[in-house]
């Protein structure tokens, strides 16, 4: 067929669809939300056709395009661009255009194009009808197409500005992708500039220039060909590099099918695939069973390109970063490939360590604090976690949060912390360690008090203190407490030491002497000396009386050299301690707390006199009772009065239940061997009782008003009488003024009747008779 015969021929069918009011044939020059968009339509024939180069001319009134495509127009490309549905390229998957509708986009801003190109020399009417024209001097090999502004939708000033502005801005990075085309030129009257690519292996350089000025953008490139439907394709991942040849994020990229599309990726690095798109090529159906292959190789393909980056030194924790690591992004590429590149990342030593080198997720581990790194090397972590080797502490949960998280969550890697190290940490394992290790280890715990804290009502004891991590002279290793939770080790003092204390060469170096005082170990003192030495001994132990002699002169002479507050905490110390020997009312000889003995008076002595029954303790009589023994004694808390439970008043302020005392009485009151001496009453027993109650007549009957709300009053309710009271009620004990005993009721007693060795304190008589 001639160039005339398909020229009627359109003509016929542009006629046709005129008398039908068919006007299908134009839907296809607005596919394109941006007029200025037929330029990467124009690139993608030049590109198709072999081009290496291509010049945009641009005047007030044309835009020229030349390129030097080494395939020619021949009678098909001429039938296929002045068609709609048709394309000499619809079965090769490889070539941009793949719709035959990519030339109309043209039609956006000229009514009349016309191209040059071997041959053939036409312009194009009514979008679809090639009509013969005067060939130009164009050379053989060189297709030059013309585009007039004669669109009248369009002006010709508006038509030059969004060209311009399209020209001077071009997305350069599609040379990453194109087939052949490695410059684009383009000049207006006053203006000039082109875009260069140079690919060479895997790296890629793009220069763009304006009017001289250069800019230089650099990528890293992994391709790879793939087979779809028995069609090998190229697909391409590319990474941005800046000026010191590191990778950089792209950000808010876009998905190139050889040109950019409108699809936003969410991931922050160049991809290409030659993907089936909608007419416009402005989105892709990833639902398609063929663009579902090429997201699968493409996801492969960018999971491969991270071992290409380790093998050219290009990954680091901050490409890692770049990754797609957001698992909430539900983009069909996105979320392809962060499963593909988390499998990969599980397996392959991809994953910078802190030691320079790349391990797999399933061994290594992440340092919450940095200073873990230092102190653990890989046999350590595997001892401990199970896992040899630290993720690069360039991790961090201030610095790269997203990236550690997704490391934590998804690739279960641990972090640890130095709270899990130190829970961690048995006697086995630190006794391995040099004292150098030792030191530093106290120095990387010194600030971080929360190991090491006393504890609280409201904190919990630092784990620390339960963990063999003090090293003693012998190389043993402690806890510094005890299972009581006391302190159990010293520093060491200045020459021989009988004490359990830190090694010296330890202790001597700055950084580990802060952490041990911070513990609140000291140096021996006095104190240490009684707690280490001497209160072990009684703990139910049996003590001869020449070591408790020596003991107890110790103790005392301490005591005495000892200042104020020092002796009390001396005395606190041995208070609870059964530190005093003692005799019971058996004659026999036992060591006792100081509260339940009593200094041997002559008035204890008679009203305890045979009474045989445990609880009674008296001072033993070898024991020293000088001046100062007596002192330190009576600190200790030994008795010279009876033990009267049930002395302080009655105070209760809980949920539902309110009680106080009124005028101080306690129905707990008592007096220790109150009931064997009224069964065996004297008249010098029943002198010293009387003296005792009528000190405590208020606690011997009376009231305890109660409430059961805080806001309600008080009721009184009924009389009560204490425990010694209840005692008294059983028998006779009050003497006449003969000395005999009163055996008529209490109520009957008149003050008159009372012997005159009861004390006459008138209203507290009154109160007793």
């Amino acid at each position: 067929m001639e160039l005339s015969d398909l020229t009627q021929k359109r003509r016929e069918h542009i006629q046709s669809c005129r008398d039908n009011n068919d006007n299908s044939h134009e839907i296809i020059a607005g596919l394109y939300s941006d007029p200025s968009h037929f330029i990467y339509e124009l690139l993608q024939n030049a590109d198709d056709a072999g081009a290496s180069e291509i010049m945009f001319r641009l005047t007030s009134q044309a835009l020229s395009i030349i390129h030097n495509g080494k395939k020619p127009f021949d009678f098909d490309d001429v039938d296929s661009i002045t068609t709609v549905g048709s394309s000499t390229k619809k079965d090769d998957v490889n070539s941009i255009g793949t719709f035959g509708a990519g030339f109309k986009s043209v039609f956006a801003i000229t009514k009349m194009p016309s191209i040059h190109s071997g041959d053939y020399h036409f312009q194009i009417v009514d979008l679809i009808i090639p009509e013969a024209i005067q060939p130009k001097n164009t050379e053989k090999q060189r297709t030059e197409i013309i585009l007039p502004f004669n669109h009248p939708d369009i002006s010709s000033d508006n038509a030059y500005k969004q060209i311009f502005n399209r020209l001077k801005s071009l997305e350069s990075e599609s040379l990453l992708f194109l087939h052949n085309i490695k410059e684009i030129q383009w000049e207006t009257e006053s203006d000039s500039g082109h875009y260069l690519s140079e690919i060479k292996d895997n790296r890629a350089s793009l220069i763009s220039q304006v009017n001289g000025e250069d800019s230089l953008i650099e990528f890293f490139l992994t391709t790879k060909n793939i087979e779809v439907d028995s069609v090998k394709l190229n697909i391409v991942v590319a990474y941005r590099l800046d000026s010191d040849g590191k990778i950089i994020p792209v950000h808010d990229s876009k998905l190139f099918v050889f040109f950019p599309t409108n699809e936003r990726t969410g991931l922050q690095f160049l991809v290409h695939a030659p993907y089936k798109t909608t007419p416009s090529r402005e989105s892709i159906p990833f639902v398609d069973n063929q663009n579902q292959t090429i997201t699968a190789a493409l996801s492969d393909l960018v999971a491969e390109s991270i071992m290409d980056l380790k093998n050219s030194n290009l990954l680091s924790v901050d490409v890692l970063s770049m990754l797609p690591i957001d698992s909430e992004n539900n983009h069909p590429l996105y979320s392809s490939t962060f499963h593909k590149v988390k499998a990969t990342l599980e397996t392959e030593l991809l994953l910078p360590t802190s030691n320079g080198d790349y391990s797999s997720a399933s061994n290594t581990i992440l340092a919450r604090e940095r200073e873990l790194t230092n102190l653990l090397g890989n046999a350590d972590c595997t001892q401990l976690f199970n896992r040899e080797l630290w993720l690069s502490t360039h991790i961090t949960y201030d610095k790269t949060r997203e990236l550690r998280d997704y490391l934590t969550a998804e690739l279960d890697i641990p972090e640890i912390t130095f709270q899990k190290f130190c829970s961690e940490i048995t006697e086995g394992f630190i006794k391995t360690k040099p004292d150098k290790w030792i030191v530093e280890f106290y120095s990387c715990i010194t600030k971080n008090k929360a190991l090491y804290r006393l504890g609280s009502s409201h904190q919990n004891k630092g784990i620390l203190r339960q963990r063999p991590i003090i090293r003693l002279e012998d190389d043993s290793h402690v806890c510094p407490e005890n299972s009581s939770g006391e302190l159990q080790v010293y520093l060491p003092p200045k020459g021989q030491s009988k004490f359990t204390t830190v090694k010296r060469g330890l202790a001597e170096a700055a950084e580990a002497y802060e952490f041990l005082t911070s513990l609140g170990l000291e140096v021996p003192n006095n104190i240490a000396e009684i707690k280490e030495f001497i209160i072990p001994k009684y703990q139910g132990s049996s003590i001869e009386l020449g070591e408790y002699r020596d003991d107890f002169k110790r103790v005392l002479d301490l005591w005495l050299e000892a200042d104020e507050y020092r002796r009390r905490e001396i005395s606190d110390l041995l208070r609870e301690t059964q530190f005093i020997r003692c005799e019971n009312q058996k004659a026999g000889i036992e060591y006792q707390s100081a509260n339940d003995v009593y200094f041997k008076t002559e008035k204890l002595t008679a009203w305890f006199n045979n009474n045989t029954q445990n609880g009674i303790y008296f001072l033993e009589s070898t024991v020293d009772l000088s001046e100062d023994g007596r002192k330190f004694f009576e600190s200790l808390g030994v008795r010279y009065d009876l033990k009267m439970p049930g002395t302080k008043d009655v105070r209760v302020n809980d949920f539902g239940k309110h009680e106080r005392s009124v005028n101080g009485f306690n129905p707990a009151f008592n007096i220790h061997g109150l009931e064997f001496s009224l069964s065996d009453m004297t008249f010098d027993r029943s002198v010293l009782l009387w003296s005792l109650l009528l000190k405590n007549a208020n606690k011997l009957k009376g009231y305890i008003e109660t409430r059961t709300n805080q806001n309600h009053p008080y009721n009184k309710g009924e009389e009560k009488i204490s425990k010694a009271m209840q005692c008294l009620g059983k028998y006779s004990w009050l003497y006449d003024r003969n000395q005999e005993k009163i055996s008529l009721p209490v109520d009957k007693i008149t003050i008159d009747d009372l012997s005159d060795k009861y004390q006459r304190e008138e209203d507290n008589i009154e109160r007793l008779v």
